[in-house]
């Protein structure tokens, strides 16, 4: 047997809901002729009452040629995995193919809400069909299934005016909002009455066929069952599956307006007759006896014609049935005429495991008595009378009271027994006068009282001496008496107990206790019967106790599912504030590129920025890394773009420079340099403006530099850094100290081990040898010496002068008097009042020395000797010569 029949056993046998599938002819009004058939199972039970359950299928119903909207609902929840999520996926697209390419789809995910993934009802073979689905493969089947979302968001979804089916694919477990009997009939009805039929294809772990059938039997629809793989069953094969659900959905259904049944005063479980269909049958619970020499009539609308269905009961094939028909009817009157049963398979599961379930009751009797455990067989016994009140081993399992057995309480009524029956007339006398005989023995049961407590009055049970019957017999009539009344009084106790044990479990705990003390104060009572009861309450107590374990249970389940449900609403309402930050980023992305796009260069930094700080809240989304990818490429681009301008505009620039320079220019004045000597005397004249520095040392700061030349020895092993310091102090009688605070900054412990060997060498560089490898140094400050590190020895900074007066010296331009042939007076006018103007030239060239103020004792130039020319080679030489050698 499948999990799936065997949860759909125990719904029914929580529920008691049967149907049974019928054959029949029918006669059917014009316009729209349609034949039927049907099937009639009665029962009737011991106390006279009948019970019938009638099937009834409507065939060659007509097709209706119209476009119809499909809605389907699948299951995302976290139940849905596996191969139940491969296979519901396949019977999915299954089903889309195989409807008409006319009709339209709506797609849905169904988990804690309804989430639609097609904008608008499309074509089933669409490119927005294939894309729900392809998002719909994507959700990670996570959270609980809420029906109730799932029958609002089809209301909503529906037209008003086009005909509409709904298929949801799933377990039917809404364990995120359980559905009352209200709220469920509520969808119903509405459903009805826009004659929307809603099928079903089961599949998961657990599945709830009752509920998936309520649906379908009251709107028209159909149930398949995924098996779980069983090769033998076509619901294996998802295609198979696919097109059937196909075809249910553009098959046509019959809403009858009123179901009359003639000949016979029946009461039918549902008041609103139920939906009939061509493809399964409609079964119908009615209680009384069904008259074979009446009828069955159906009548309504189809395709806006008016239509009767007809059904002979002469013409059903009749079957004596089991209680199962009693117990569905019955239990479909405590459900309100819901009925779950959509088609002869769920029908013959659930009677098939009805059946097994008694025998499963039985058996765990029959056991329960074999171990002495009479409680557990009483209460098996019930529950079995409850299903089957002729079932002939629950009368054995409640029919087990022991007999009273009543043993001699004294010699003389022990030997009063032994006797032959002759003589009891003779001993008869004495047993009259004994009781006169014994006064306290005849007024010892008057003076006792009831225990407190006690459920009984003793004053009505003493004994009569004077209607000539035995006190022993009397006491122990008077014993029977009370144990009845005792039990009566407990049963009662039970009753009372199990009325209220579903919605005030204390008070009933407390009623049972009642009892049991007045059962434990009873003394007069057969002790074998207080014992039994006892124990009969004891158990009942202990049920009463399991029972309000399981409904806090139930209660701490609630609450515990509202919390995730507040949480899971919360955590939503987090990403959707998530999702409008990171839209808004997006937007002001988008804007700032547009910025970017006319000439802001600035825009493209601020929205690669902001594409960042999107990209940090959502690190996997899509949108964030597209919008950060296509913010830095556009930067870059933009930038390579506006570079290649520059480098344009900088290669004409340079072009144009180029050509600048090759237009010659005259040397006229020439450039005239000094003679060698004049430079020598010139630079040794800058000797004595060298660089001056303004720091002025003390006579201790002196003494310490000048110890820093002088030699020094040194042999250290693994001595710390402060006892190396003092030795080095007091060897060459110099303070130094070492800057704590500056090693502390760069992690240097003072008493860092130093291990070193020198022998004659200066001071100067034994520090530097012991120092630097600590990334130490030393300088000279305060007048003292101290040792720092490299950091701060190089803040330390020195002001020295340099002299830039030759610098900014403006030299006069020659002035040369009257050119050509005046040239001598002219070149020597400005020389001549320095010490030696030069002669004069023919052309005016001579006498240029006077430019520079040079020593009177420097050699003067022979007058004939031929002035210094301009030579470009050799400034060009000179000027990619290195400094020093210049």
């Amino acid at each position: 047997m499948s999990r799936s029949s065997q949860l759909f056993a125990r719904v029914v046998l929580g529920s008691c809901l049967s149907v049974l599938p019928l054959g029949a002819t029918s006669a059917v009004e014009r316009p729209v002729a349609a034949k039927s058939s049907g099937e009639v199972l009665k029962y009737t039970e011991p106390s006279g009452e009948s019970f019938v359950a009638i099937g009834l299928r409507a065939k060659d119903l007509p097709e209706v040629q119209t476009v119809r909207h499909h809605v389907v609902l699948m299951d995302t929840s976290a139940s849905q995995f596996g191969e139940h999520r491969t296979q519901a996926f396949a019977v999915l697209q299954a089903f889309l193919r195989g409807l008409p390419s006319d009709d339209r789809v709506s797609l849905f995910a169904i988990d804690v809400q309804a989430t639609r993934l097609t904008a608008d009802f499309v074509a089933p073979n669409s490119d927005a069909v294939r894309d729900a689905v392809a998002t719909l493969k994507q959700r990670a089947p996570l959270g609980a299934t809420n029906l109730q979302a799932a029958l609002d968001a089809v209301n909503e979804t529906l037209p008003k005016s086009a005909n509409s089916t709904v298929l949801y694919v799933g377990d039917g477990m809404s364990t995120a909002n359980l559905l009352t009997s209200d709220s469920l009939r509520l969808s119903l009805d509405g459903l009805r009455t826009r004659q929307v039929p809603v099928s079903s294809y089961a599949v998961g772990p657990r599945r709830d066929l009752k509920l998936l059938g309520v649906f379908a039997q009251h709107t028209g629809g159909v149930v398949m069952i995924d098996d779980g793989g069983d090769s033998k069953s076509a619901a294996s094969d998802a295609d198979v599956v696919g097109q059937q659900l196909a075809k249910a959905a553009t098959a046509s259904v019959f809403y009858p307006e009123q179901l009359d049944v003639a000949g016979s005063e029946m009461k039918l479980a549902t008041a609103q007759a139920l939906p009939l269909r061509a493809d399964r049958e409609t079964f119908v619970l009615a209680q009384g006896q069904l008259a074979n020499e009446g009828s069955l009539t159906a009548a309504g609308q189809f395709a806006g014609q008016p239509v009767r269905m007809q059904w002979s009961v002469s013409g059903l094939r009749s079957e004596t049935a089991a209680s199962f028909v009693a117990a569905a009817f019955r239990q479909a009157g405590k459900d309100g005429g819901l009925v779950p049963y959509a088609g002869r398979e769920l029908l013959t599961t659930a009677w098939n495991e009805f059946d097994q379930r008694i025998e499963l009751l039985t058996a765990e009797g029959v056991s329960a008595q074999s171990r002495r455990q009479q409680r557990d067989a009483e209460r098996i016994g019930h529950a079995i009378q409850e299903l089957d009140p002729a079932n002939g081993q629950a009368k054995l399992l409640l029919d087990t009271q022991p007999t009273l057995k009543v043993k001699p309480v004294s010699r003389q009524v022990a030997q009063a027994e032994e006797k032959p029956a002759e003589e009891k007339p003779a001993e008869e006398k004495p047993a009259e006068e004994k009781p006169a005989e014994e006064k306290p023995a005849e007024e010892k049961p008057a003076e006792e009282k009831p225990a407190e407590g006690s459920l009984l009055n003793r004053g009505d049970f003493e004994g009569n001496p004077s209607d000539g019957r035995s006190l022993i017999l009397d006491e122990v009539g008077r014993q029977q008496i009370i144990g009845e009344k005792l039990r009566l009084e407990v049963s009662r106790a039970i009753q009372d107990a199990r009325r209220l044990e579903a919605i005030e479990p204390d008070n009933a705990i407390t009623i049972l206790k009642r009892a049991y003390g007045a059962v434990k104060s009873t003394i007069d009572a057969p002790i074998d019967l207080r014992q039994q009861l006892g124990k009969q309450l004891q158990g009942v107590i202990a049920d009463v106790r399991a029972q309000k374990e399981v409904a806090d249970q139930k209660q701490i389940h609630l609450q515990e599912r509202i919390a995730v449900q507040e949480s899971e609403k919360r955590l939503q309402e987090k990403l959707s504030l998530e999702d409008e930050k990171l839209e808004s980023l997006i937007d002001r992305v988008r804007a700032l590129m547009h910025d970017g796009e006319r000439g802001n260069d600035a825009a493209y930094v601020e929205a690669e920025a902001a594409a960042e700080a999107a990209q940090q809240m959502k690190p996997n989304s899509g949108v964030s890394a597209a919008a950060r990818f296509n913010t830095e490429a556009s930067f870059q681009l933009n930038m390579a773009f506006r570079l290649r301008n520059l480098r344009a505009e900088k290669f004409l620039k340079t072009l144009e420079q180029v050509e600048l320079s090759h237009v010659p220019f005259p040397d006229e004045p020439p450039v005239l340099f000094p003679a060698p000597e004049v430079w020598k005397a010139l630079s040794e004249r800058r000797k004595q403006y060298a660089s001056v520095d303004l720091h002025k040392s003390s006579k201790a700061e002196d003494r310490i530099a000048a110890e820093l030349d002088k030699q020094t020895d040194v042999d250290f092993q693994d001595q710390p850094l402060t006892d190396v310091v003092t030795f080095l102090a007091d060897f060459h009688n110099i303070p130094i100290i070492i800057d704590n605070e500056a090693l502390t900054e760069e992690g240097i412990a003072p008493d860092t081990p130093v291990t070193r060997t020198l022998t004659g060498v200066k001071l100067r560089s034994a520090l530097k040898i012991i120092l630097q490898p600590l990334q130490l140094s030393y300088i000279i400050e305060d007048e003292v010496m101290k040792i720092t590190t490299l950091a701060k020895e190089k803040e330390r900074l020195q002001t020295r002068v340099y002299p830039v007066g030759d610098l900014v010296v403006i030299l006069t331009p020659p002035q040369g008097q009257g050119g050509g042939q005046g040239g001598g007076q002219g070149g020597g006018q400005q020389g001549g009042q320095q010490q030696q103007g030069g002669g004069g030239g023919q052309q005016g060239g001579g006498g240029g020395g006077g430019f520079f103020n040079v020593p009177v004792n420097l050699p003067a130039r022979q007058p004939n000797a031929q002035a210094p020319v301009f030579n470009n080679q050799k400034v060009n030489g000179a000027k990619k010569k290195p400094n020093a050698q210049r």
